[in-house]
């Protein structure tokens, strides 16, 4: 028992400088977030094209918005990454199941194989003027499709245009928007949903080296079509992040049923063009394209992606645009761009990371606009609570505490009973008053130093004792027997 006893006290004794910060720790009153709050969270998605909220001015304007949207992408850095449209988050803690929206895509491929390219010869000889006081040894390079370049690395280094639009009667149409692509087939699904598309033809260098060789000569096909993406849209503390984690260009089932019976047919005069429909698996649901919609956009960006670049000449060189230096300047000057995910065959990595950076920007611009012009997404707005989070090992451990200790005041208990010890239960102040008055003067006579004059030292020395008697306890002054008062 005694052994008990003092395992017990041990064990109290040792838990008890823990105590206070476990009854700390034990319960605790974190946040976390939850729905509601009468929150509102929305990002723009779009559904078909043109939006619905596209403004058509007049028959042959394009929406201010989307011609900006298209001149911010392709001015963009093509070294950095355009944002996709930010989501709005009233509470700045939001979040949105993934989504599909209609949007732009841009692919990129390689035809320098197709390339023709002549001998040299001057631009005089070829009917050409590369530009005032501009003179020197040229080569044609050719595509299958009318697309060539008249240059050289010292003379014009680029060359970007659209193919000319199959001609029916009096009208003028290109359906598919990319009906004279040497890269893709007409079965692709990217060709049955083109926007438009264009055709660049440089030189890989841009300094003169002497004789020059069809080597020096590449080209590449650059395709915008609709596609369907899918993104992921969050909003923690405020910060907002968008990502784009696929995009599928697919048509329904009932556009590639059309497509085939319309395959090599061109329209008839006048006559509208059919609408055109991507599906996606993950919401099960078509998105919708209206050719006749999609004119303008074509027309614009086939006025837009056209002209020369010099990388000597610069503005000087016959034909030359602002989108053609840009696209020049970022493809064979600047040098560490990261490139994408694939790269362009013959050609140099910088090359093929500023064609497909630039054309990428632009997609993401584009469709930005037309998220913006469409419908809403509404996701979850989340605001912040606190409640009450017990720790139930900690708590536990104090509970074994507090039995510990009542176990150990019980054995005491148990023990004294055992051994019938008596206990006093002690007070100064019921010991003073028990004194009677005799007894406390004759403290003053037998003690006299207890007085004022050596009170200090004399209280030192009194002492008294309890002893046991058979009626009770009895207070007993020095070693002696006399009882001076019984308790």
């Amino acid at each position: 028992m005694q052994r008990f006893l003092g395992m017990s006290a041990a064990a109290v004794l040792l838990t008890s400088f823990a105590s206070v910060a476990l009854t700390q720790a034990a319960i605790s009153y974190p946040t976390r977030l939850v729905e509601g709050g009468g929150g509102t969270a929305t990002v723009a998605r779009s559904e078909s094209y043109p939006p619905p909220e596209a403004n058509l001015v007049a028959d042959d304007t394009l929406d201010l918005r989307e011609k900006q949207a298209i001149q911010l992408g392709l001015y963009h850095a093509p070294d950095e990454e355009l944002p996709h449209v930010m989501p709005s988050c009233s509470s700045g803690e939001c979040h949105w199941r993934n989504f599909n929206s209609l949007a732009v895509c841009a692919a990129v491929a390689d035809v320098s194989d197709k390339l023709a390219v002549s001998s040299e010869t001057e631009p005089s000889a070829l009917g050409v003027n590369l530009g005032s006081g501009i003179d020197g040894p040229v080569c044609n390079a050719s595509l299958p499709n009318g697309v060539f370049l008249i240059g050289s690395p010292g003379t014009c280094n680029l060359n970007m245009s659209a193919p000319s639009p199959v001609e029916t009667g009096q009208d003028s149409f290109l359906l598919p928007a990319a009906a004279a692509s040497l890269a893709f087939s007409n079965l692709d699904a990217r060709v049955s949903s083109a926007v438009a598309n264009f055709f660049v033809v440089y030189t890989g260098q841009t300094a003169n080296s002497g004789q020059q060789q069809a080597g020096s000569f590449h080209a590449a096909e650059v395709l915008l079509h609709f596609c369907v993406n899918t993104y992921q849209v969050s909003t923690s503390r405020g910060v907002s992040v968008s990502v784009k984690v696929n995009s599928s260009t697919t048509l329904s089932p009932s556009a590639a049923a059309s497509e085939e019976q319309t395959q090599g047919i061109s329209p008839e005069r006048g006559s509208p063009q059919p609408s055109q429909a991507l599906y996606s698996f993950l919401d099960d649901r078509e998105y919708s394209v209206q050719r006749d919609g999609m004119r303008l956009l074509n027309n614009y960006l086939r006025s837009v992606f056209s002209g020369t670049y010099s990388s000597r000449y610069g503005p000087r060189i016959a034909g030359s645009t602002a989108a053609a230096n840009t696209l020049g300047v970022a493809m064979l000057r600047k040098k560490g761009l990261e490139a994408s995910e694939a790269t362009l065959p013959g050609s140099t990595s910088d090359t093929a990371a500023a064609i497909m950076n630039i054309m990428d920007n632009l997609a993401t611009s584009l469709t930005n606009s037309i998220r913006a012009m469409g419908t809403t997404e509404y996701g979850f707005a989340s605001v912040s609570e606190s409640y009450v989070c017990i720790r139930w090992p900690w708590l536990a451990f104090l509970a074994t505490q507090v039995t510990i200790s009542a176990m150990f005041v019980l054995g005491i208990v148990v023990q004294t009973a055992v051994w019938k010890v008596v206990v006093l239960k002690s007070s100064a102040t019921a010991t003073l008053l028990a004194l009677p008055a005799d007894v406390k003067a004759s403290f003053e006579r037998n003690r006299p130093d207890t007085m004022v004059s050596g009170g200090t030292r004399g209280a030192q020395s009194i002492t008294f004792r309890f002893k046991s008697r058979d009626q009770g306890w009895a207070l007993v002054f020095g070693r002696g027997e006399e009882d001076l008062a019984s308790v």
